[in-house]
């Protein structure tokens, strides 16, 4: 009784007495991939064909397994002779599989991270400017005006234009020293910085979701977009969900509210902000309407089709928008 084996090296005909009697090395490590998928190899094909009646050890979908623990002891010498270019190989086989697994899905949900996060850093930072500011001019509200825009007239303007544009003639505001308002003046300065930085990152994931889901990207825009893919995981696992699912994504504390206590049900999470749900009167019919294009979307991208099919989907969307 012939058996065939493969491994990290090759595949290997064993006689009765589990001495190797042919090989056929692997030339490199890519191989192992082919392996993992548990079928027969082109190796394993050609020793069967030479070797009428011997068995395959290991599990494989086509043919029965023979995986018993008598005959895979009896494979104990082969591996420990072997062991050291069997590791070596190995090891090199999951680091590239991990290089092959950073996927540019994956760097999109790193960048919509990044995006969100110095979002937030940038609301904190501008809480304490804001306070800061006001010992030395309260009367110059920031409430009515953008963080960068703040920013900018603090920096570009000294105390007395601004009040003379507010027509403010007595302050409240204590007159700082050029020292203490140079702290002040850096932190605005590196608030716009932060902006710069968003601006680039946004720059390079519209960038990146044109490469690879353009279809997305046209329909949501690069922000929900990615976030979407973000909340899924990957591109594939957003075009696998259900467009239900699509719709709730961001809203599943408020989801989870509504199964523990019997609170209202969400109808939108992330897509509320896009302007056809925002802008909607009955928002919950709109952020379905929305999801289902979306996961439309996403599936072209994935499985292949037209580039420009979100934007049909698009005008499609906007063109029945309330019936």
């Amino acid at each position: 009784m012939k058996h065939i084996y493969s491994n990290a090296i090759g595949t290997f005909v064993f006689d009765e007495k589990f001495n190797v009697i042919d090989k056929s090395l692997f030339k490199d490590v890519s191989r192992l991939s082919e392996l993992e998928k548990l079928e027969l190899i082109s190796e394993e094909k050609k020793f069967l064909e030479k070797y009428s009646g011997a068995d395959v050890i290991g599990f494989k979908e086509q043919i029965k397994a023979i995986s018993d623990e008598n005959t895979l002891n009896k494979l104990n010498p082969f591996f420990d002779k072997n062991k050291k270019a069997i590791r070596e190989l190995v090891i090199s086989q999951t680091k590239k599989s991990i290089r092959e697994s950073v996927t540019d899905d994956l760097l999109i949900i790193q960048t919509i991270g990044s995006i969100d996060e110095t979002t937030k850093i940038i609301n904190m930072m501008y809480r304490r400017l804001n306070d800061w500011y006001s010992y030395h001019n309260p009367e110059f509200s920031a409430e009515d005006i953008e963080i960068n825009r703040f920013c900018e007239l603090i920096l570009s303007k000294d105390k007395k234009n601004l009040l003379r544009e507010l027509k403010v003639s007595d302050t409240m505001g204590k007159d700082l020293s050029k020292r203490d308002l140079s702290s002040i003046f850096l932190l605005a300065k590196e608030i716009l910085e932060l902006f710069k930085l968003i601006e680039k990152e946004e720059k390079y994931l519209t960038e990146m979701m044109s490469k690879i889901c353009p279809n997305l990207l046209d329909l949501a825009g690069h922000v929900i977009g990615a976030r979407l893919m973000k909340h899924a995981g990957s591109l594939k696992n957003l075009a696998d969900v259900p467009s239900s699912t699509v719709q709730l994504y961001g809203a599943e504390k408020a989801l989870f509210r509504h199964m523990r206590s019997g609170s209202k049900c969400p109808k939108h999470g992330l897509i509320i902000a896009h302007d056809f749900v925002a802008g909607a009167i009955n928002k919950g019919k709109a952020a379905r309407q929305l999801a289902d294009k979306i996961s439309l979307a996403v599936k072209v991208d994935v499985f292949g089709g037209k580039k420009d099919y979100g934007k049909f989907l698009l005008k499609k969307l906007i063109k029945n928008k309330g019936k």
